[in-house]
């Protein structure tokens, strides 16, 4: 990874932990990636918080990455739970994480870090979504309020 892109990933986790509301959180989105910055492969694809907690991840990239040790968060540092050994998510793949160690609540956050402890993802709400909250266009998409889960699977079917 360049510094410059551990910066701007840097700086997406100060905002991430400033910016609760999802329309503001799509604003910074707006900001960060405009410019040609690339998220990484890795995201963050939907969340479901209510009734039964889960965090989608995506591999938008054109190969398979080892996942294992990754961890999630949430809002508190404290939560943590890793991915377990021998996880390969392959290119186009989706992998759905049901946090073990902690819930996913109305004002929560879900954050992605790899084995190094490097930021790769997160998303901040500030209410249960009605649906859920997925990204549209799939993968690459703001995070939109869905009414329909598409869970582990591609999420078009279900964006506005």
């Amino acid at each position: 990874m360049t510094r410059y892109a551990d910066v701007r990933l840097r700086v997406m986790a100060i905002l991430a932990g400033l910016i609760a509301s999802p329309p503001l959180r799509s604003q910074v989105d707006d900001l960060i990636f405009a410019d040609g910055f690339d998220p990484p492969a890795i995201v963050i694809n939907e969340v479901e918080s209510n009734p039964v907690d889960w965090i989608e991840l995506f591999n938008r990239g054109t190969a398979a990455v080892d996942i294992s040790g990754w961890y999630i968060s949430d809002s508190d540092p404290a939560h943590v739970d890793h991915l377990p050994s021998g996880t390969i998510l392959a290119a186009g793949s989706y992998y759905v994480f049901i946090p073990a160690s902690f819930g996913l609540g109305a004002l929560d956050s879900a954050i992605l870090y790899d084995d190094f402890g490097n930021l790769q993802d997160s998303y901040s709400w500030s209410s249960h979504a009605t649906g859920t909250f997925a990204r549209c266009p799939n993968g690459s998409g703001l995070f939109v309020d869905v009414p329909q889960a598409t869970e582990g699977t591609n999420n078009d079917t279900s964006c506005p």
